[in-house]
Formats: structure tokens, C-alpha cells, sequence
């Protein structure tokens, strides 16, 4: 795309608390909604969302069915819309929702990140910040490779559940680690790649620049994972902040 996609982070219902958490992590170049209760009129969310919206966040919390009820109505109407919708649910290990099974039929992505007994909120909220924000910058800022707002609709439109992960190692088999290191680091209820029909990598170096074959082994180790030849999505850049690191960001589909 020539321009940067319009992107919406919304919370609804306690998702808000989540929201605030993301917003005060500085991430640019968004717009961000607060749905406190189910609208009257749908008409209110075609609103909010139809100006030209490419992609949108959406995060909720299963502690009760009306915010699912909420994350569920407008996930419809974002995808009516053609809008890639990401839903982010944090759901407590001891609550089954019987409304989880709708709310990945709704929406193009559901990501799930466990708490048990709803006690750890801050390690959720910094999950969730954590990948939108590097999903965001892999879109808005400039690589080597480039990474942009179709390769992230190529792999999570439509997909279903998903894997996400990120690791970093320097030294001897730098590549080789933080890839390893990515793949285990998943504190989603996807704990692996198995199976996996789609990945979008991100990699970037610091100061020490990623070798053609760095790449190649990170590409062959996913594939070995992934237990096929699954369509892989590669961007490449520098951020001479790691120093001899090499970070690994991986998102995984079509399982």
C-alpha cells in the first residue's frame, strides 16, 4: 500500500482497562475506541469504523458474556466491512465460554491469552501491548525487506487461531536461538507452529547485519517445525539498539 493503513485498537466492555494499558505505551499512528455497552443501533459501530478502516484490534475480556456479546457484534460488522479483525480475549483457565466458538467464526483472528482466575493482569495487558505494537511497526516502519499491511492480511485474514512469538540471542547460532527462543515463548493458549499452513516472519539485526544464510536457516528451522512447506512471509531490518542480537518475530496460521 502507498499509504499507512488506518488501524483501530478498540476495547470493549473491561477490555477498556487493557485498552489504557496499550494506549500508554506510546503506540503511534492509530486511532483508539472505548465500547463501553451493545449499542442500540449497530449503526453507531458501522460509524466508527467505516471511514476508510483497514484493520482493527479488538480487545475484550471473557469475565463476562456481554463483553463477548459486544466483541462479537462488532466483529461482524468489521468484517462486513472488509476490515482484518484481530480479536485479543483474555480468558481466565477456569472459565469456558460458550461464546468463544462464535467469536472466532466472527472475526478473521483470535488470539487468546490465558489468566488464571483472572490474578495476573498486567503480565496479559503487556502481552497484548507487546503484539500489537510490534504487528503495528512491521507494518508503519520502513525495512530492508518490507513487511507491509497486505503480508499481514495474506496470513491472518481468515485464519482462525494463531501463533505468536518472539525471541532474541547474540553470539555463536544467533539466528538459530532467537528462533528457537520465538518458538517457545508463546504465552497464548497456541503453545506451537505444527501444522501450520502460514508464518509471517519478522527478523532484525543490530549493528552486526543478518546473512543471507542466517536467513535461510531461520526459514528452514520454521519449516521443520511447521512439519510442511508452509508459505512464509519475510521482512528484514536493522535497529542497531540489539548490537550483535538478532530479534525474531513470528506469527503463525492456517493450522
Amino acid at each position: 500500500m502507498s499509504k499507512h493503513p488506518i488501524i483501530k485498537i478498540i476495547g470493549v466492555g473491561s477490555g477498556n482497562n487493557t485498552l489504557q494499558y496499550v494506549q500508554n505505551t506510546g503506540i503511534k499512528n492509530v486511532e483508539f475506541l472505548e465500547y463501553e455497552t451493545v449499542p442500540e443501533n449497530n449503526e453507531q459501530i458501522k460509524n466508527t469504523l467505516s471511514e476508510a478502516t483497514n484493520m482493527i484490534f479488538l480487545i475484550a475480556n471473557s469475565d463476562e458474556s456481554t463483553n463477548i456479546e459486544l466483541a462479537i457484534i462488532t466483529a461482524k460488522i468489521a468484517k462486513e466491512l472488509d476490515i482484518l479483525t484481530i480479536v485479543l480475549l483474555i480468558k481466565p483457565f477456569d472459565i469456558e465460554s460458550e461464546n468463544t466458538k462464535e467469536l472466532y467464526q466472527a472475526c478473521d483472528t483470535l488470539l487468546i491469552i490465558p489468566n488464571e482466575k483472572n490474578k495476573n493482569f498486567s503480565q496479559a495487558n503487556n502481552i497484548i501491548a507487546t503484539i500489537i505494537k510490534n504487528i503495528i511497526e512491521l507494518i508503519i516502519i520502513p525495512q530492508e525487506i518490507n513487511l507491509d499491511f497486505d503480508d499481514v492480511k495474506t496470513v491472518m485474514k481468515n485464519a482462525g487461531a494463531a501463533f505468536v512469538g518472539f525471541g532474541k540471542a547474540d553470539g555463536e547460532n544467533r539466528s538459530l536461538n532467537a528462533t528457537k527462543k520465538a518458538l517457545n515463548s508463546s504465552l497464548l493458549t497456541t503453545k506451537n507452529i505444527s501444522g501450520a499452513t502460514k508464518i509471517l516472519l519478522s527478523v532484525t539485526a543490530g549493528k552486526a547485519e543478518i546473512k543471507m544464510e542466517e536467513l535461510c536457516q531461520i526459514t528452514d528451522y520454521i519449516n521443520e517445525q511447521t512439519g510442511q512447506n508452509a508459505l512464509t512471509i519475510f521482512g528484514a531490518g536493522n535497529d542497531e539498539s540489539l548490537n550483535d542480537a538478532i530479534s525474531v518475530m513470528i506469527i503463525a496460521t492456517g493450522f
